[in-house]
């Protein structure tokens, strides 16, 4: 399950009594470029469409992950797009991922590696989505030391 909460469960004022803390995992994003962009086959910054997402382990009761969210939301009801904020499933995939080290604008040459690596093994690219995992704070990291684990789905050539 994913949900997006500003400050964790601590500031809801929510105490978690059915389970033990844990480390809340890196956020993630799905990024991919709009309907226009893939029409024409180029596209800009200003044309990436994304979705970001943290996971919350499954031995987190539904319950409090959505007596959490109504919590949350209504604390934060001015934060622009809190009401966009939803629950949801990932589904499994088949995958694959690279560890990419440096500026967000560098990714292209991480992608320019895994795709060799895909296409030499057989498989292909299924979808212009691909997943973004920020293991790095860009706030706290310098650019060239970012570290972010770019994924996307494959399928093995037919």
């Amino acid at each position: 399950m994913c949900i997006w909460i500003e400050n964790g469960i601590q500031k809801s004022g929510i105490e978690a009594n059915d389970f033990d803390d844990y480390v809340v995992p890196p956020l993630q994003g799905y990024w991919t470029i709009n309907e226009r962009a893939q029409k024409l086959g180029t596209w800009t910054k200003a044309e990436l469409v994304y979705r970001l997402e943290i996971v919350i382990p499954e031995f987190v009761p539904d319950a409090f992950i959505q007596e959490t969210l109504a919590a949350t939301q209504t604390a934060k009801a001015g934060v622009e797009r809190i009401d966009q904020v939803s629950i949801g499933t990932i589904a499994p995939a088949k995958i694959c991922h690279i560890l990419h080290v440096g500026p967000y604008d560098d990714e292209q040459n991480s992608f320019d590696t895994m795709h060799a690596f895909i296409n030499a093994h057989g498989a292909v690219r299924t979808s212009k989505t691909h997943r973004e995992i920020y293991l790095s704070d860009a706030r706290r990291t310098a650019p060239e030391k970012l570290k972010t684990i770019l994924e996307v789905t494959i399928a093995e050539e037919a």
